[in-house]
């Protein structure tokens, strides 16, 4: 539809971002609208198998992607600027729809999910990890020191987020049992990564023997030791524990 001219670029920026970021949920333009109709028994079907826990308000979203809707016809309207009552678009809603496209995102995707959730943390954990080398390095610590405190940092980083996001189904169980297992697990995934990378490196054909290439493959590798190790073994499911699969 349309909208009044009113709407500033702060306003349409923010729904222009919120809709992309539901994009890979469902291809209809507005999966915003709060004012929808369906059938009561695509509601009570889903109710039963999967369970609707919405957060925040976007419940039309919520329906869509948990009925597993592939038709919904979308009639226009002219979006007018509120006359009465306050916006509900606060920092703390918005924070609120990332959470829910989190939960949307696990129940659709499933451990395609997880494994991105687990790549982002584990970006993060390399900024925490250069972020502490070259703080400790400007405090003229020695080198030794200074990376295996940056390593020790960034693992202990990486395994909260991964705790409170990534597999926060599985975060009322014993801390220190899923702290040893995702030390040790990472310690699976360095020994692989170090193995591939030698590997590539010899395989390498002379003119593109360059190492930084063959530590692109072990890290790859290495990566994919530890998202699995971790996701089937320290931070499985536990379906008689865990009541439902969507974060928290």
């Amino acid at each position: 539809g349309t909208t009044d001219a009113e709407w500033g670029p702060f306003r349409w920026l923010v729904s222009k971002v919120a809709t992309a970021l539901a994009r890979p949920l469902t291809d209809i333009r507005d999966p915003m609208a709060g004012f929808f109709a369906l059938r009561k028994a695509s509601l009570d079907g889903s109710a039963r198998r999967d369970g609707l826990s919405p957060v925040g308000y976007k419940i039309g979203l919520e329906l869509i992607v948990k009925c597993r809707f592939q038709k919904v016809l979308e009639i226009p309207i002219h979006f007018t600027e509120r006359q009465h009552g306050q916006s509900k678009l606060t920092l703390k809603e918005q924070l609120r729809y990332i959470k829910h496209l989190r939960r949307l995102y696990t129940f659709k995707f499933g451990i395609w999910s997880h494994l991105a959730q687990f790549l982002v943390v584990g970006l993060s954990g390399t900024l925490v990890n250069l972020g502490t080398l070259t703080a400790l390095l400007w405090l003229n610590l020695p080198v030794q020191v200074a990376v295996g405190v940056a390593i020790a940092l960034s693992m202990i980083s990486n395994f909260a987020l991964n705790r409170r996001f990534t597999f926060s189904y599985a975060r009322e169980r014993s801390l220190w049992k899923q702290f040893i297992g995702f030390i040790g697990a990472c310690s699976i995934g360095a020994i692989a990564n170090y193995l591939t990378t030698i590997g590539v490196y010899k395989l390498l054909p002379g003119g593109l023997k360059i190492p930084q290439l063959a530590a692109l493959a072990g890290i790859a590798v290495g990566m994919i030791f530890n998202f699995l190790i971790n996701r089937f073994i320290v931070f499985r499911t536990n379906p008689q524990r865990d009541r439902t699969m969507e974060p928290n």
